[in-house]
């Protein structure tokens, strides 16, 4: 006996209804309902002597077929990246509060198929950890229905906003970190940052930021938020501590 379900006529219009607006394209309903069936449901379905089979395996493929194609397109369209660079920001990418964000803008819950338990029992948390697990399992799907080209489209077209700030971020120096570790390298400490003023009407505020290092004062910054007052403090006490040398 096959261990597949079979998929209803009405179970096709859903998997329709889901594919549609994500500008999902699939030729297999048995793999992409696969995708969405969670453990506790297959198990239920076993115990009343039906086929079925979770998106488990399909999971797993998924995982290495996003990571994959994320790489791929680090090394394409972003030479200047570091290894290390393209490692973190891959991490960020793949993560499972990422694939729980992407999965819940595209109504994956609505389609999933839980078991009884598991729908009256779930926490949020981990229906976002089922979530993100689903989205692996319809890349997966979709790998093995339709190949790495169309899937690889369907991954840059929701991913690629993602990454691209997650590269972004990449590109912005720490410099509160860089500062820190200076510090603590040469003086055996950590620098403190104190608030010194703010300004402004509240929707504009400035706030100005003094950097110290154990009782001496150190440069001072100014940005419309806290962290940007002490990003630049740290700059330029950077800069000060490198003309000092």
């Amino acid at each position: 006996m096959s261990a597949f379900m079979t998929v209803s006529i009405e179970r096709r219009r859903q998997l329709r209804d889901f594919a549609r607006p994500i500008k999902l394209r699939f030729l297999s309903y048995r793999l992409l309902n696969q995708s969405l069936t969670h453990s506790s449901y297959a198990y239920e379905q076993r115990m009343n002597g039906e086929a079925c089979e979770d998106n488990e395996r399909l999971e797993f493929l998924g995982d290495a077929v996003l990571s994959l194609v994320v790489s791929r397109y680090l090394v394409r369209e972003h030479p200047e990246l570091s290894v290390g660079d393209c490692s973190k920001i891959k991490a960020e990418v793949v993560s499972s509060k990422a694939l729980q964000m992407l999965a819940e803008e595209m109504e994956v819950e609505k389609y999933m198929l839980l078991g009884k338990s598991a729908s009256h029992s779930t926490s949020k948390r981990h229906m976002g950890s089922i979530l993100a697990d689903a989205l692996e399992g319809i890349i997966g799907a979709v790998y093995l229905a339709t190949g790495l080209w169309n899937i690889g489209r369907f991954i840059l077209r929701h991913f690629t906003p993602m990454i691209e700030e997650a590269v972004q971020s990449a590109g912005e120096k720490d410099f509160k970190s860089l500062l820190q570790e200076r510090v603590q390298r040469s003086y055996k400490t950590i620098p403190a940052y104190r608030l010194q003023r703010q300004s402004g009407p509240e929707h504009d505020k400035v706030f100005e930021t003094r950097v110290f290092i154990g009782q001496k004062e150190y440069a001072q910054g100014a940005g419309h938020s806290k962290k940007e007052a002490e990003q630049e403090a740290a700059q330029r006490t950077l800069e000060m501590l490198s003309s000092q040398a």
